[in-house]
């Protein structure tokens, strides 16, 4: 059985610890294959950490799965998820114990609370964890799924992504030096992977994203009468 390892960071505040409880949710009641998941929180965020790189590269040490995922707290999975990464795990792993290459990423679809990413899918379904339509989200996955079936051998966001634990910790993990704003650190370890022989694989799996919760100004209206007690 294929072990995966969920590495979901969490800067503890109200609106993202609602968030959280969204997301652990749907990989509890939307995990339905034969992958092992196996769930890290981030427990205690450190008071005005914001690097979540360094929470990832702790993350992928201390796990003993076979593959690991890079998430967040904000970011709820669609049904079906769990069996598109099991089967290409399966499909294409490395014979005889070799480092598997391959960079598996997904598809994150986000609202436009801020920039959305060209490579990700702009549709809103909600800017919070309050608001946020879950059969919507899981109606528009499954359309978006018919649109993209296919394995494609592209570069698409980094987050969502799996990649072998083994050829993560062998390309040395995210180089987390240089501070959190210097430099991407995800485009440039997989810069260095791609370097070295990486495949990149996008797979039909489907994430959303409230986008920026911990520091975005603009709060959805449901927040609005709290937002003392948010901020």
């Amino acid at each position: 059985m294929v072990s995966l390892a969920i590495l979901l960071p969490h800067l503890k505040t109200p609106i993202n610890d609602e968030a959280l409880k969204i997301t652990i949710w749907s990989i509890q009641t939307r995990t339905c294959s034969d992958l092992n998941v196996k769930l890290i929180l981030e427990e205690e965020s450190i008071p005005g950490r914001t690097d979540p790189y360094k929470v990832w590269n702790e993350m992928a040490k201390s796990s003993d799965a076979e593959y690991i995922f890079f998430g967040n707290s904000d970011m709820p999975f669609a049904t079906g998820w769990d069996q598109v990464i099991y089967d290409e795990i399966e499909k294409f792993k490395p014979k005889n114990d070799g480092l598997d290459m391959r960079f598996i990423m997904g598809w994150l679809v986000e609202p436009g609370a801020i920039g959305v990413h060209p490579k990700n899918i702009h549709h809103e379904v909600g800017f919070c964890p309050r608001c946020f339509r879950r059969e919507q989200f899981e109606l528009f996955a499954l359309d978006k799924k018919r649109e993209h079936p296919d394995r494609i051998n592209e570069m698409a966001f980094t987050i969502p992504s799996v990649i072998s634990r083994r050829t993560f910790i062998n390309f040395g993990m995210f180089n987390t030096n240089k501070g959190f704003m210097a430099a991407p650190h995800d485009l440039e370890f997989t810069d260095k992977l791609m370097g070295g022989g990486g495949i990149p694989v996008r797979i039909p799996f489907f994430c959303y994203h409230f986008q920026n919760l911990s520091r975005r100004k603009n709060r959805c209206a449901c927040y609005q009468q709290e937002s003392t007690r948010i901020e």
